[in-house]
């Protein structure tokens, strides 16, 4: 199984880009982290870059606010991801979240075999 993130798709009904931009996010299940320990999130990426789109990979430790742990503005096509992540201490939970944003009908953002370890 995949997840794609596809503004032209989007674009295709209506053509919503007119007025507005594709902002999507796709948010995993809060995970149990090692207090004050290490994680690493990998993942195969193909992100095909257009416009002024924009891919990021956003962490929440505890329900709290996002932080960036990587952007993306350029193509990366069939890539796979290892991300260091550090925990910060007393956190019991982390969220990732993979978010498209800022696109209109522009190219797209396909995972695959994410994992976080």
């Amino acid at each position: 199984m995949i997840a794609v993130a596809d503004p032209d798709e989007w674009n295709d009904l209506g053509e919503p880009s007119r007025t507005s931009t594709f902002d999507s996010t796709l948010v995993s299940p809060a995970c149990a982290t090692p207090p004050g320990g290490r994680l690493t999130l990998s993942y195969v990426a193909h992100y095909w870059q257009l416009g002024a789109q924009r891919g990021e990979v956003l962490l929440s430790f505890d329900s709290g606010p996002d932080r960036l742990l990587k952007a993306y503005a350029a193509d990366r096509f069939d890539s796979r991801e290892s991300l260091a992540v550090t925990v910060p201490r007393g956190a019991r939970t982390v969220t990732v979240k993979f978010r498209l944003r800022d696109a209109r009908n522009d190219w797209y953002w396909a995972l695959d075999d994410v994992r976080l370890s």
